[in-house]
């Protein structure tokens, strides 16, 4: 069984299990919103080796902030934490038929990042916001989504916006970054889906929102590690992303 990982705080075990639909994966425990959090649920045949290895680089990202407060010594554990955990799990990696990419798909919530744009972005870059939620959505059929959600900061003229079912603040706004990926079959063993950027969009609100003009270029990531509740990412600049499962994909679109 595997944890649940809130972000600069304690693991815990749930007994939720991962499924295909939203309805049938309703049964987790209450949570905060915006809160990173990694889902439990059971991995067959996992090595005691692994196991050891995946709480071994939870610990060592608790405290970063997502990579944003992680001095080069910690990002330096951080990584050969990553290390291990890829040599301890290599013997439940291995080739399944390429239901890999099929098992990508869903909402992914960001522990920790090296990309030194997003941890630029997130650190508070931007006047009167700060990142909340920073997710990809992968949908099958080769559309992911990487989004940055954002709150307002507290201002003497500003009051935080709440929705009418949460006591929590509602997004402010949501930078969107859409891109078209598939699986390189020709790069295995390695795990490696190529992407198209294709839309980069800000949104807030229930309905503002516009496109900017720079959504170009192309790249890849190789999947290092991926299980019912972990993936850890490499992209092809070798920036290290790691994600928390958290529950099926739901659309996100620009303006709505």
């Amino acid at each position: 069984m595997l944890c649940a990982f809130i972000a600069g705080g304690v693991p815990r075990l749930l007994p939720a299990a991962r499924t295909g639909s939203s309805a049938q994966h309703g049964a987790q425990c209450s949570r905060r919103p915006r809160t990173p959090t990694v889902l439990c649920s059971a991995t067959p045949s996992v090595s005691p080796a692994c196991v050891v290895a995946r709480d071994s680089l939870l610990s060592s990202i608790r405290g970063t902030g997502r990579g944003v407060e992680s001095p080069a010594e910690t990002t330096a554990a951080v990584m050969e934490a990553i290390d291990t955990l890829v040599d301890a799990c290599a013997g439940h990696q291995g080739d399944d038929g390429g239901d890999w990419v099929n098992r990508l798909a869903g909402r992914w919530r960001l522990l920790f990042s090296t990309e030194t744009g997003l941890t630029a972005l997130m650190g508070g870059r931007l006047p009167l916001v700060s990142a909340a939620d920073v997710y990809q959505l992968v949908e099958n059929g080769g559309a992911l989504k990487n989004v940055v959600e954002f709150s307002r900061t507290s201002t003497a003229d500003s009051t935080p916006v709440r929705s009418a079912d949460s006591p929590n603040p509602a997004p402010a706004g949501s930078l969107i970054v859409s891109v078209e990926a598939v699986p390189n079959a020709a790069a295995a063993p390695v795990r490696r889906m190529d992407f198209v950027f294709r839309r980069t969009g800000v949104r807030w609100g229930a309905t503002g929102g516009f496109d900017l003009p720079f959504a170009v270029g192309r790249g890849h990531f190789d999947v290092l590690h991926l299980d019912e509740a972990l993936r850890v990412d490499r992209d092809a600049n070798g920036w290290v992303n790691v994600y928390a499962y958290d529950g099926p994909a739901t659309r996100c679109t620009v303006g709505g």
